[in-house]
């Protein structure tokens, strides 16, 4: 083996050990080394100059990994010619950084991305026919692109073309089969199909356990994907089943911290997922010790300036928010907005994200619909986001007018990018109906939190916390109108489920 070749190896080696420092010098070597005995414009070249601009891009240091990306395109055009299925998987590699959905998308170009994508495809059909695994993984690559664009007919599309050409090359038991099953899990769950995105995930994890054995990392990762639904303090959080939710985190990061070691950036992943379940639980304590965990272990290995980093700063604010520690609270969102500007850019959609949080002020509340007005399209669903951001702003000016026309305007956002009974909807079925009735429009209020819980009915458990909300909502509306009855009735549902789930000295328990 080479000196290249061994430096190459090394890399591998700490890159997926979360090493990323120790990776990126090998990297560098592997390509010194080329570049000396090769010349710039060999196709090994090509290869190191994509390790290290895939490498840059994990760290989100999206100028140097473009730019390496780029280095490589150039090469593999000039020696390979543009119908080469190596330029194809160059194209598919700088289409990741224009992938606005992904939390490590780091550019938003997301019609160059396609661009690259289609290009990518258009090649591989034509080498290699339509039915080649390396097919597969470009409509596996625009699926994804589309599903973080909420274009979720066509990311359905390319993720069922992708599944059905790994189980005829692969067979039902490659792991390659195992990941089209979580994407199509994941982008079922997006649309509020709780069961088809359950089914998808398990057969998921059989496979992975089935292939790789029950303390293999991707094994974690499919526990990780399980426990998403029962994530009761998300707002997408489907099921509810807490206990089974606890299970599979801590089933993640049993096999994370064995095979990785305590400071691998998954196990951050973990100890995040496990800090959203407790928050949401009420157990701020441990919730606190999960975030903090996630933060030292991304500042360790990934910096200060990475947006996972900026990500777990936003989580301990938002807990220190509910605690009522405003000041520890603005602090960490203020952390999270400045690495997210310097990273993302001021019109990036993390970055308005960071400034609805910090909402203590017009001056921070203000610019989030501008921003994602400019950076997105108008009925993207992270602008319905920022105008339910602005109710709160103008309910608190007693501005009601204009505190309905932006939750209509979150409303009609969701009907056009989600389908119409979506968990999201029924939310702002809920909000609109909370609105009316403080007005004392009663029976527009009542249609609209009664069309709420059909919708949470229909792709809820029927003790969901969400349920108990809408039965709260329900029976607080009876109430104004002195319908005793209906009233007992509706506060008796919501006071059993959040019994059920959250137990008896949870503070909305307390409220029922």
């Amino acid at each position: 083996m080479t000196n290249a070749a061994c430096y190459h190896q090394l890399g591998i080696v700490h890159e997926k050990l979360g090493e990323t420092d120790q990776a990126k010098d090998y990297y560098k070597r592997e390509l010194e080394i080329r570049l000396k005995k090769l010349g710039p414009d060999h196709v090994h070249v090509a290869d190191s100059s994509n390790n290290l601009g895939s490498l840059h891009s994990e760290l989100s240091e999206t100028d140097h990994a473009k730019d390496y990306h780029k280095r490589a395109l150039e090469i593999l055009l000039k020696k390979l010619g543009p119908d080469h299925v190596d330029v194809a998987a160059s194209y598919n590699d700088l289409a990741s950084y224009n992938n606005l959905g992904s939390l490590h998308s780091h550019l938003g170009k997301t019609d160059q991305a396609k661009d690259y994508y289609k290009r990518a495809l258009e090649i591989l059909l034509k080498k290699l026919g339509p039915d080649h695994v390396d097919v597969a993984s470009s409509y596996n690559n625009l699926g994804s692109l589309h599903s973080n664009l909420v274009e979720t007919n066509q990311a359905k599309d390319y993720h069922k073309r992708a599944l059905e050409i790994r189980l005829n090359t692969l067979g039902p038991n490659h792991v390659d089969v195992a990941a089209s099953y979580n994407n199509l899990g994941s982008l079922h769950k997006a649309l509020g199909q709780t069961d088809l995105a359950k089914d998808f995930h398990k057969r998921a994890l059989e496979t992975r356990l089935k292939k790789l054995g029950p303390a293999n990392v991707d094994v974690a990762a499919s526990y990780n994907n399980l426990a998403s639904y029962n994530n009761l303090g998300s707002l997408h959080s489907d099921l509810g089943e807490t206990d089974q939710a606890t299970d599979y985190y801590k089933r993640a990061l049993k096999i994370q911290l064995k095979k990785l070691g305590p400071d691998h950036v998954p196990a951050a992943v973990s100890y995040n997922n496990l800090g959203g379940l407790h928050s949401a639980l009420g157990e701020t304590d441990r919730a606190k010790d999960c975030y903090k965990g996630a933060l030292e272990i991304r500042l360790k290995k990934v910096g200060p300036d990475h947006v996972d980093v900026a990500a777990s700063y936003n989580n301990l604010g938002r807990l220190h928010s509910a605690l009522g520690e405003t000041d520890r609270a603005k602090d960490h969102y203020k952390r999270a907005k400045e690495t997210r500007l310097k990273k993302l850019g001021p019109d990036h959609v993390d970055v308005a994200a960071s400034h609805n949080n910090l909402d203590q002020a017009n001056d921070y509340h203000k610019p989030a619909p501008e921003i994602q007005l400019k950076s997105l399209e108008v009925d993207d669903v992270h602008v319905a986001v920022s105008y339910n951001n602005l109710v709160r702003l103008h309910s608190a000016l007693s501005e009601t007018d204009r505190a309905k026309d932006y939750y209509k305007r979150a409303l009609e956002t969701r009907l056009k990018k989600l389908v119409p009974d979506h968990v999201d909807v029924a939310a702002s079925y809920n909000n609109l109906g909370s609105l009316l009735s403080h007005l004392g429009k009663t029976d527009q209020a009542k249609d609209y939190h009664t069309r709420a819980l059909e919708i949470q009915l229909k792709n809820l458990e029927p003790d969901h916390v969400h349920v108990a909300v809408s039965y709260n909502n329900l029976g607080s509306l009876h109430s104004a109108l002195g319908e005793t009855d209906q009233v007992k009735d509706f506060y008796k549902r919501a006071l059993e489920i959040r019994l059920k789930k959250m137990g008896p000295d949870h503070v909305h328990v307390a409220a029922s």
